[in-house]
């Protein structure tokens, strides 16, 4: 009778129903026979009133076990929380030896998991998941962690907290967790739509700043060379007025192709608005720049567009600016000197690449 007390102080109240039946059905008889004894109440004297009463125990375990399913609690609880539960639970010793891994962990580490029973975590995590976790841990912890598996990546939050008993003793660890992979891909995929320009598939404006800043800072601190390269379609508003405005981004989608693919993996190529594009050259000549230029220039005034039944043909203007030894200088400053030097091309005839140099700012 005690244990079913203390079984109703620590439930929540959704099972204090089944208690209250059996803690019933348990000081019935007791009560009828404290009654007996001490007080000589005797209900039914030619009766023996401990069996009379312990029927009505035994309905009172009855309604408990069958309407309530007393019995059925823990075993339901368990299956419901640690074998289908859509998220990992390994549960540790106060050694670190795994007592318990639910069938996610299982199918998370492969056919082997069911002998991990008894094994350190870091056996049984050998090609999963990298945890951190130590015996000695005292709060609660949380962490995301990833790992490749079946040639990607797979995505999850983990959760270290400490288990204790009753006199608050630290005796084992339970490990929970979730696999995010999905959200995580999701949350990859719009960073990306962030930084990319819808209609060429390249860096967009904002994440070219957020690139070149850092390595215009580098450039300035250790004196390293660094160039701004920007070009402008050639009579594109014509193309619009012509062929339409599909075609026109057409061509910028193949200016933005021909280009990319021909720039270093450092090099940061974006498109700057409408149909200027700009890229940034770290530790580039100008030397490096003017040929790299006149090499886009020429591809690209060789080159043919096909739209429809036309093929298009597209040349553009070119300007460059390169870090110069003087303090002060911002980022912004460098790429305002490359947009004057390109409209001097324009100025100049277009399809053609010009330098910024100091006295050119005069024109602008």
């Amino acid at each position: 009778m005690l244990i079913y007390i203390n079984y109703y102080r620590t439930v929540p109240v959704y099972f204090r129903r089944q208690s209250i039946l059996l803690v019933l059905g348990t000081f019935l008889p007791l009560g009828i026979r404290i009654l007996e004894d001490f007080v000589g109440w005797d209900p039914f004297p030619k009766v023996d009133n401990i069996i009379f009463f312990l029927l009505f125990s035994a309905i009172l375990y009855a309604i408990a076990l069958f309407r309530y399913s007393a019995l059925e609690i823990v075993p339901i609880a368990h299956s419901l929380v640690v074998q289908t539960i859509n998220s990992g639970i390994i549960v540790l010793d106060a050694l670190g030896r795994v007592v318990e891994l639910n069938p996610f962990v299982q199918k998370l580490l492969g056919a082997e998991s069911r002998t991990f029973i008894g094994k350190p975590l870091d056996e049984i995590l050998n090609n999963g998941p990298k945890i951190k976790y130590s015996p000695y841990m005292l709060i609660q912890v949380e962490e995301e962690v990833s790992f490749v598996r079946n040639g990607g990546s797979e995505y999850f939050i983990v959760q270290v907290a400490p288990i204790r008993d009753e006199r608050k003793n630290l005796i084992g660890h339970v490990i929970s967790l979730v696999d995010i992979t999905e959200r995580k891909h999701a949350e990859m995929e719009l960073e990306r739509l962030a930084r990319t320009d819808m209609l060429t598939a390249i860096t967009n404006r904002r994440h070219f700043f957020e690139l070149a800043e850092g390595q215009f800072a580098v450039a300035q601190r250790y004196n390293h060379q660094l160039a701004i390269l920007m070009l402008d379609v050639d009579h594109f508003k014509s193309i619009n007025d012509q062929y339409g405005h599909l075609a026109g981004d057409v061509v910028l989608q193949s200016i933005a192709q021909k280009c990319q693919s021909h720039m270093r993996s450092t090099d940061i190529f974006a498109r700057y608005g409408g149909e200027e594009f700009i890229c940034l050259l770290p530790e580039q000549t100008e030397a490096g720049a003017v040929e790299l230029a006149e090499r886009l220039r020429q591809l690209l005034e060789q080159a043919e567009v096909k739209f429809e039944a036309w093929n298009l043909k597209v040349t553009a203007s070119f300007g460059l600016a390169l870090i110069q030894k003087e303090s002060g200088l911002t980022l912004e400053q460098l790429i305002d000197r490359a947009d004057q030097a390109l409209y001097q091309s324009k100025r100049e005839g277009r399809n053609r690449v010009t330098v910024w140099q100091p006295a050119s700012s005069e024109n602008g």
